[in-house]
């Protein structure tokens, strides 16, 4: 159904008791009771993946845009609710009629473990921007070029051949005196 389906259904049980209503509107939006942790997953990465932001050797969240796509989406996996691809306007319009609430409430226990799985993977990856956790990745990088460097080397030291130098023995015996005359 769609929301304002949804709306007009809340509206026309508004004279029911909160519970009452909550229940009637869970039947109506044929709620879903439990969603397995893979599923939970999968809304958690979509959300982090969406709203993530690195800039300037920093990860950070778009909070409200990741807190507007964490009730929609949950709404959307939990609920049969058509949404729009305007979730400002869907959350807007759900807010504004009373129903959003509502809707979120014949769920609650399973948005509060999404809203738990969210802030985790947003807590594992902020971590990375702690100073002891930039300087690990700083250090690693250099680790890999030094590591590329010493491959060069060692490789073309192997083959390094001193009589093939553009250097001939009159430069020799002329940087040998330039050094006498210094000391």
């Amino acid at each position: 159904m769609t929301i304002q389906e949804l709306i007009t259904f809340v509206n026309n049980n508004s004279s029911l008791k909160e519970e009452q209503i909550a229940a009637k509107v869970a039947k109506y939006i044929n709620t879903k009771s439990y969603l397995s942790v893979s599923k939970k997953k999968e809304i958690v990465n979509k959300i982090v993946e969406k709203n993530l932001i690195y800039s300037n050797g920093t990860y950070k969240f778009d909070e409200f845009d990741k807190y507007l796509d964490f009730v929609m989406y949950s709404i959307d996996a939990y609920t049969d609710i058509e949404l729009s691809n305007d979730v400002e306007n869907d959350y807007d319009s759900l807010s504004e009629s009373g129903s959003l609430s509502i809707i979120v409430s014949t769920f609650r226990s399973e948005y509060d473990q999404i809203k738990i799985m969210l802030n985790m993977k947003c807590d594992e990856i902020l971590s990375n921007n702690t100073i002891e956790g930039q300087l690990g990745a700083f250090l690693g990088n250099v680790l890999d070029k030094v590591d590329g460097i010493s491959e060069f080397l060692k490789k073309n030291a192997e083959s390094f051949n001193p009589d093939k130098l553009p250097v001939t023995n009159e430069d020799v015996n002329k940087l040998r005196d330039f050094l006498n005359n210094i000391r």
